[in-house]
């Protein structure tokens, strides 16, 4: 349900899903209205910087660890 709204919702930017299945994630954002070229970014920085979301399997890519933040 989030997901839908998402597009639609002014200072969102959701950067990125982690999933274990980034196909199915694909589509699910593809079978609730989100055009591919919204969640194509290849990466967090690439999202980031074009406004777009980046889909993947790693979760921690998306999770800062407090080795990362020193």
């Amino acid at each position: 349900m989030y997901l839908a709204q998402l597009p639609r919702t002014p200072g969102v930017h959701l950067v990125g899903i982690a999933d274990l299945s980034p196909a199915s994630a694909r589509a699910n954002l593809e079978r609730v209205g989100w055009p591919a070229e919204r969640y194509d970014a290849a990466s967090l920085d690439d999202a980031a910087g074009r406004g777009s979301t980046h889909v993947g399997d790693d979760w921690r890519a998306l999770v800062p660890t407090r080795r990362s933040r020193l």
